[in-house]
Order: structure tokens, then C-alpha cells, then sequence
């Protein structure tokens, strides 16, 4: 190309920036104009938003008008936790002002691009995740640790005591490590413990995990390797762990340095994962900053923002000015007793689409559930995220001991003999089962057959009474409820997240095979026999027809939707053992997805959110499992 031609391409693509700039900068509300008027001479910037406030939108902007005004775009960095919304910045950046891409990303991508330049050598092929149990097993390198760390030796191993199993001490380790604190300050000897032998197995197999990018990275900048002036945009910066937080400050640590931090205090919901809200919440105190506020919402209709604007009122961490609604009309919002499938079900049927509706859970269990009995009733929905429940392993040991009493196989019989652990041999297992199938088959031959196996093993008898307890169930629901409870013992006492921290973990971990159990129960209130629920394992939703979203509340943050339905269930919403503070910032995130349309909905009884906004009346003063419709929402 000449240059003549080149500098043609140059001034028709600057020409186009110069009307898309423009453009953007007219659509932008006072409070948008404001924030992206900043400039590094007005100091540290807190940018406080509310749901559906276009934040990225003004974020963008605020770059742009830098950009423009001719800072150089090295000195500008953008950073944010995920991937996808990396992607966006730089899209909608880059139609706007010449900017340096590179500097665009994700905080893992932004560490490997400076290591990287620094000539060190970090092989993705050779990254393993232990923290993330179920990710390290897909690979052979960190397949070999998980089996080292936890002295589980073979798959057959792993796949008996699941992947889950110690998940809550790997959590655990994982907010340390998430917090950038360094081993001797960790308290907990069973993470120093696997604190240790993790990195030492990891030197062995010549892998290394993403966290470790992150403190190599902060090592760098501790040692005063960095860049000058930089003003660095923090996006959803409530979400960030504390070591991301810490590399953004020592990014900045120069007189002419400058820290953004964008987010909104009313949706930090990933402390459990390591997200440190206090930088950006108490950032006035902490760095100096001013606060530039986005208080109008443009997605949500002013019944849902009046709902939300109750649900964190008062709080001491949302800070700023209660949210705006923008949209003119009111919309709906309903909180009331009943199944959020079947009404689904009626207005698809009606000719709505499928892609208008959102079902919100607390849980992937709730999520893998509700999917099956809207694919089962012929409405296309899609889970996000989740495979088939019926696929876990409580699931298939649920099952497997409702098959035994009623028609028995030898793959459930294999299953419940060892499930719980009783420690009778495999052996006299399969002995059991070869004079099952001499006698016929069946539940009373399987009792017989073991009654005469002249093994006398240790637990044959508690054996014995469970498939006696089980078979005394008259129905499907009864069943399950008495296997989960009674047989597998999954439903723990509030007496049992108390004491010291490994006995709270592995109640964490019952507690989440519980909520497994709970939804196969669920199943079964629509789904009466087990031929019923096992003709839905094959259902999967049609991948390029509109589906109904289904979704936990933590994966649907930053999505929105025409008519969202939000599970309110009492001891799921807020989740029991869970963070009281953190539990009504979900609520929050899941109320606020809704652009036409709010259904609280709950089955069994209300979460006490509902009582508190009015939903429901009071226990005390009403039988509050009565369905009672709330519309619309005071002010």
C-alpha cells in the first residue's frame, strides 16, 4: 500500500472514531459525563454504580476521553476478572481512540504479557489448577497431584469418594492464596499442610497454577520493577481477591500514579472465592479517593428498583444514593407461593419465547433440577453451566438404594453396599448378588441372599434395617426423603457448622450433597417412579432453539432478562451457613436482572426475605405457606 493510501486508511478510520466518540459522548446521562470527565490530576477515583447504570459504558468513555486528550496508551491499563467483559472493553474501546490493547485484559492475561516480556517462561500447557479440583483432574500433571495431595491413588478411587470430597479444605487454601497471604501467617495447619505439599509436588511435575502468576507478578512490582505514571481502571473491582487489589496499588505507587476502581458495593458476592470488597468500599479511607456516583438504572422498571432499593436499604455497605429507575413503565413484581415451571410452561405455550424467561437458583443443584422438568414438559431450557443431575454422585446412591428395594440390579446393589461405608468386601458383594439372581431377582430375593451369605460381616445387620426402612416408604417422595436423611445421613444439625474448622468443612461439604438430595426429592413431587426420573437422563435442551436460561444467582451477575423468576426458598435464599451480609447482596444481584418482570416464587416455605419485604405475613401472625401476591411494591 503507499502512503498516500495509508494515510487515507488512517484518516477515514480516525474519522470514524472522531463520529463514534462523539456519538457515544451525546448518549451519555449527567452523572456518565461526570465520571468520564475525570482526570489524573483530580486524584485516586471511586466509581460507585447500580445495577443496570451502564457503568461499563461510562468506563469506556472515561478511557476514550483520556486517550484522546493524548495520553499515551501505555500508561493507561484496564483490567477486569473475566474474560468476556475484557473482550467487550476492548471492542468498544478501540472504536473510540487508538489505545493499546495489550493493556486491556484480564489481570492473568496482564501477568503473563509482563512476565513474559521479562523473558520468563510460562508454558499454559504446563498450568495446572488444584484449588479446582474437578479442572485438575482433567489434566495428567494435575490429575498426578490430586491423587498425591489426597492419597487417593487410582480414578476408581476418586470417583468413590468424588471430586468433592475435601473440596472445602481446597477452598480454604484457596481464599488464602486468593488473599496474597504468605505461609507462615496462615493459622490453619491443615492448609500449611497442603500449602507445602502442593508447592513442593508442583516443582516436582514442573507445573505451576494461575495464582502463581499473580505473585510472581507482585514480587516484580514489590521489588520496584514497574512503569511510571500509570492510571490503572479497575473493573468490578468489589469482586477482585485482595492480591489482585494489592498488584493495582503497587501499580500506581508513583506520585503521578492513579487508581480507578469501578464496581458497586451492593453486588460484591464472590468473597467465598476471595474477593476483597473492603478496598473498594472504605477507598476514600484507604487511598484518598473522591466518589463519582452512577446512581440511574436503565434496565430494571421502578417496581424492581423500589424492591431493590428495600432489600439493601440501610446497610452500612451500600453506600451512595439509592438507584434511579429511568424506564417509564412500571412493571411487574410478584412474590407468591408456586412452581415457576408451570407458569413457564403455560406462556410458552401461549407463544411467548423461551428466551424471555430467567430462572434464578442459590444453587447448581436447584439449577440441574428445574432444567429437567421443563425439558421433560416439552419447553426448551438451558443450564448454564451445569450437567444433568441426575449424573451426581448423591443422585446415583440416592437412586441407586430407591432401585434396590423395588427392582434390583447389580450396578445399584454395587452401589449400596458400600454406600455408606460399611466395610464389607466386594467380594461377598458379588457373592450376594450372584444368589440374588439364582433366586430369582428381586427386592426380597436380594434380603435373602444376604440374610444366608455366611459371611457375618461388621455392619450386615445396619445394612439390612436401612433397605427395611427404605422399603417401608409408600411413596417415591418419602423414599428419596428417607434415603437422604435416615440411610445417608445428609441432613446436618445447625450444631454441626460450629466447632473447629475442619468439622465446619466437612459439614460444608455434607450441607452441599444435601441440596443434591433436596433436588431429586423435588424431582420426584412431579416425576412419581423412578422409570419417570430416569427417562429424563438423556433429555439435553436443543442448542440453537430459544431455551429458557436456568441459572444460579452467582452466574447470571452482569445478565439480564425480560421476566426473571428468582427461587425464594427458606434455607436457600439466604443459603443456611451462609453469609448473612452476602446473602442479601445476591438477593440483590437476582432481583435487579429483571426487565419487565419479578417473580419471587418459593414451593415450600418463604425465605424470610420475603417476610421481611412484605411478601409473606409473619409466622407468627399467619400461615405464612399461603400463597400471597405482593403488587405493587410500596414505596
Amino acid at each position: 500500500m503507499s502512503d498516500q493510501a495509508l494515510f487515507d486508511a488512517f484518516s477515514a478510520t480516525h474519522g470514524q472514531r472522531d463520529g463514534a466518540f462523539e456519538a457515544a459522548m451525546a448518549r451519555l446521562d449527567d452523572a456518565q459525563r461526570h465520571v468520564a470527565a475525570w482526570r489524573p490530576e483530580d486524584g485516586h477515583l471511586r466509581i460507585q454504580s447500580s445495577a443496570g447504570s451502564g457503568k461499563t459504558t461510562a468506563l469506556v468513555a472515561l478511557a476514550a476521553n483520556l486517550l484522546r486528550s493524548g495520553m499515551d496508551p501505555q500508561r493507561l491499563i484496564v483490567t477486569t476478572f473475566a474474560r468476556k467483559a475484557a473482550d467487550e472493553i476492548v471492542s468498544r474501546l478501540g472504536a473510540l481512540a487508538d489505545t493499546d490493547k495489550t493493556n486491556l485484559s484480564t489481570w492473568h492475561g496482564l501477568a503473563l504479557r509482563v512476565l513474559r516480556a521479562r523473558g520468563e517462561q510460562w508454558d499454559v500447557s504446563r498450568c495446572v489448577d488444584m484449588p479446582v479440583a474437578r479442572r485438575s483432574a482433567t489434566t495428567p500433571s494435575g490429575l498426578q497431584i490430586w491423587r498425591d495431595v489426597t492419597g487417593w491413588g487410582t480414578i476408581d478411587a476418586i470417583g468413590k469418594k468424588g471430586l468433592d470430597c475435601g473440596m472445602g479444605l481446597l477452598d480454604a487454601y484457596r481464599l488464602v492464596r486468593a488473599n496474597g497471604t504468605m505461609l507462615p501467617d496462615v493459622d490453619d495447619l491443615e492448609v500449611r499442610k497442603l500449602w507445602s505439599l502442593y508447592e513442593e509436588l508442583k516443582a516436582a511435575y514442573g507445573v505451576w497454577d494461575w495464582d502463581d502468576v499473580l505473585y510472581r507478578w507482585r514480587n516484580v512490582l514489590v521489588a520496584g520493577q514497574r512503569a511510571a505514571g500509570l492510571i490503572v481502571l479497575v473493573d468490578e473491582a468489589q469482586d477482585n481477591s485482595r492480591l489482585q487489589l494489592e498488584i493495582a496499588k503497587a501499580l500506581v505507587d508513583h506520585p503521578e500514579g492513579r487508581l480507578v476502581l469501578v464496581g458497586d458495593s451492593r453486588q460484591a458476592i464472590h468473597t467465598w472465592r476471595g474477593a476483597w470488597p473492603e478496598l473498594f468500599i472504605e477507598a476514600e479511607t484507604l487511598l484518598g479517593a473522591t466518589t463519582r456516583y452512577l446512581p440511574r438504572t436503565y434496565r430494571c422498571p421502578p417496581t424492581v428498583v423500589a424492591l431493590a432499593n428495600r432489600i439493601v436499604g440501610g446497610q452500612t455497605w451500600a453506600q451512595g444514593p439509592t438507584a434511579e429507575a429511568v424506564k417509564s413503565a412500571p412493571g411487574i413484581v410478584t412474590g407468591e407461593r408456586g412452581s415457576a415451571e408451570d407458569v413457564i410452561q403455560q406462556r410458552v405455550q401461549d407463544g411467548e419465547s423461551p428466551d424471555r424467561f430467567a430462572v434464578l437458583c442459590r444453587t447448581n443443584a436447584e439449577v440441574g433440577a428445574l432444567a429437567l422438568i421443563l425439558l421433560a414438559v416439552g419447553v426448551n431450557a438451558r443450564a448454564v453451566g451445569q450437567r444433568n443431575l441426575l449424573a451426581h454422585r448423591v443422585a446415583l446412591d440416592v437412586m441407586a438404594w430407591a432401585q434396590c428395594v423395588e427392582a434390583p440390579t447389580e450396578e445399584a446393589w454395587m452401589r449400596v453396599y458400600r454406600t455408606p461405608t460399611r466395610y464389607l468386601r466386594k467380594t461377598w458383594a458379588q457373592a450376594v448378588w450372584r444368589h440374588t439372581q439364582a433366586a430369582g431377582g428381586g427386592p426380597s430375593a436380594l434380603r435373602v441372599a444376604i440374610m444366608q451369605e455366611p459371611t457375618r460381616a461388621s455392619g450386615l445387620d445396619a445394612l439390612l434395617d436401612d433397605l427395611d426402612l427404605v422399603a417401608a416408604s409408600t411413596t417415591l417422595v418419602e423414599r428419596l426423603g428417607v434415603i437422604a436423611e435416615q440411610v445417608l445421613g445428609l441432613t446436618q444439625p445447625e450444631s454441626a457448622l460450629r466447632a473447629s474448622s475442619a468439622d465446619r468443612r466437612a459439614s460444608e461439604e455434607r450441607a452441599r450433597d444435601d441440596r443434591v438430595a433436596q433436588a431429586l426429592v423435588q424431582l420426584a413431587h412431579t416425576f412419581p417412579t423412578l422409570a419417570d426420573i430416569r427417562a429424563l437422563e438423556n433429555l439435553n435442551a436443543e442448542p440453537n432453539a430459544p431455551a429458557v436460561t436456568l441459572s444460579t444467582i452467582h452466574r447470571a451477575k452482569g445478565l439480564e432478562w425480560p421476566v426473571v423468576f428468582l427461587i425464594a426458598e427458606k434455607n436457600k435464599l439466604p443459603l443456611y451457613g451462609g453469609n448473612p451480609d452476602e446473602e442479601r447482596r445476591l438477593l440483590y444481584v437476582g432481583v435487579t436482572r429483571a426487565e419487565e418482570e419479578l417473580h419471587l416464587r418459593y414451593c415450600i416455605s418463604p425465605s424470610p426475605y420475603l417476610i421481611e419485604l412484605g411478601f409473606c405475613p409473619a409466622p407468627d401472625e399467619a400461615n405464612f405457606l399461603l400463597p400471597v401476591s405482593f403488587l405493587p411494591v410500596p414505596h
